[in-house]
C-alpha cells in the first residue's frame, strides 16, 4: 500500500508544481502505477480491506487523488480509450482494458467519496461509452482461458466475462457451410456449385472467422 501512496503522491506534487503537457504527462503516468498497484491491493484478501490500516490508507488515497487535479479524469479518459482497441491484440488487449475498468470501478466502490470526481456527470458518461463499447468489442475477441475472470475480480466487473459469455453463443459457422454442402448433396447437386467451394475457403481463411 505505501507504493501506491507514493505514487498518488507523486502525481499530486507534479500536479502542483506545474500543468506544462510534459509534466500533466508525468503526472498521469505516476497516477497510472498508483492505479494499477491498487488494482493489485484490491484484487488481495478482503481482510486486508477490512484492517485498521485500510481506513487510513483509503483516506490518504482520497487526500492525494483530489489534490492531482484531472489525473483522474484522465485515467477514465484512458479506460474509454482503452476499449476501442481491446480486441486488436486478443487477450492482451482485452485485459489491459479490463483492468483500466476494474481498476476505476475499484477506486468507486471502496473509496466512494463525494469529492472524488471532478465532473462526476462527464467522467460517468465516459464509464457508460466504455462499457457500451467492451460490450461490442466483446464478439471479436477470443473467450478468457479457462472462461473466468482473475482471482478476486467481483461478479459485478461483467466486462471479464463478456467475451467468454459472447463465445458461447456464437455460431459455428464452418459447421454451417459444411451443413449446407450436405443439403446440396442430398437434394440431388451432387457437388458443390464453385461458389460454395469459394465461400467455403474464404470463410476458413478469414481472421475473423478463425477466432471464432
Amino acid at each position: 500500500m505505501r507504493s501506491a501512496i507514493d505514487d498518488f503522491g507523486r502525481a499530486a506534487e507534479i500536479a502542483a508544481a506545474s500543468d506544462a503537457d510534459d509534466m500533466v504527462r508525468l503526472r498521469d503516468r505516476a497516477f497510472a502505477d498508483g492505479m494499477s498497484k491498487l488494482f493489485s491491493i484490491c484484487l488481495g484478501d478482503a481482510e486486508v480491506r477490512s484492517a485498521a490500516g485500510w481506513s487510513v490508507f483509503r483516506k490518504q488515497v482520497i487526500t492525494l487523488i483530489g489534490a492531482s487535479g484531472w489525473a483522474l479524469t484522465g485515467y477514465i479518459d484512458d479506460t474509454l480509450d482503452s476499449a476501442p482497441h481491446s480486441a486488436l491484440e486478443e487477450w492482451d488487449g482485452w485485459e489491459i482494458a479490463c483492468r483500466f475498468r476494474s481498476a476505476v470501478q475499484f477506486l468507486l466502490d471502496e473509496f466512494d467519496d463525494p469529492e472524488l470526481l471532478v465532473s462526476p456527470d462527464y467522467e460517468k458518461q465516459m464509464l457508460s461509452e466504455a462499457d457500451a463499447e467492451l460490450r461490442a468489442q466483446a464478439s471479436l475477441v477470443s473467450p478468457l482461458p479457462g472462461e473466468r475472470p482473475p482471482a478476486g475480480i467481483p461478479d459485478s466487473h461483467r466486462w471479464w466475462s463478456a467475451a467468454s459469455s459472447f463465445a458461447a453463443r456464437k455460431i459455428d459457422w464452418a459447421a454451417v457451410a459444411t451443413l449446407a454442402w450436405l443439403w446440396e448433396w442430398v437434394s440431388g447437386r451432387t457437388n458443390s456449385s464453385p461458389r460454395m467451394r469459394h465461400t467455403c475457403r474464404r470463410r476458413r481463411s478469414s481472421p475473423s472467422w478463425r477466432r471464432a
